[in-house]
């Protein structure tokens, strides 16, 4: 699991809109210690080619930066992990991942977690149900760990784990992973 020091800029879905990302950068940046991102950099639906290209470079050039952490979201993970068919998500097309993967390596998807904590306070892309945690005893930070790394070895194997499956309510098989707040 990432630790991000606090102050904490917390950036939330970019979705290739480069220009705002860097205009909140410039503007925030200096005023934290650390910035975690909570994923789905890609996937602007109507976007050329081109600023999928240039969201991906953006990427490789900051993905090594220390004071930066990348949590993983289902518009990332399907490029990562783009063996597995059931990550796929909308806004997903072939010729994105051919394009993203050109430009970033297996060590920079490496630098993507599933979990931030920055303070006491719990960063993720979009949440964790409670059933993961009832029957470990919490969120400590070796359960959180614990989780992450079940995650990425199924990944790792072409497996899907319960911790990246959406919902049925989000168009998923598993039980409950995203959920909508009203």
């Amino acid at each position: 699991m990432l630790h991000c020091p606090l102050p904490c800029l917390v950036v939330p879905d970019v979705h290739e809109k480069l220009a705002k990302l860097k205009k909140i950068l410039v503007e925030h940046e200096s005023r934290a210690e650390s910035v975690c991102f909570l994923g789905d950099f890609f996937d602007n639906w109507d976007s050329p080619i081109e600023e999928t290209i240039q969201m991906a470079q953006w990427l490789r050039a900051n993905v090594h930066n220390p004071k930066y952490h990348f949590l993983w979201g289902n518009h990332d993970i399907q490029y990562g992990y783009r063996e597995i068919d059931a990550l796929k998500c909308s806004g997903y097309t072939w010729q994105k991942m051919c394009a993203i993967n050109a430009v970033l390596e297996k060590m920079d998807w490496e630098r993507f977690g599933f979990f931030a904590k920055a303070g006491d306070y719990l960063l993720s892309h979009a949440g964790l149900h409670p059933s993961f945690l009832r029957e470990m005893d919490g969120a400590s930070d070796e359960v959180l760990d614990r989780l992450e790394r079940e995650a990425t070895q199924d990944l790792d194997r072409r497996r899907m784990n319960p911790l990246v499956g959406a919902g049925r309510s989000r168009g998923g098989h598993q039980v409950l992973v995203y959920r909508d707040w009203e």
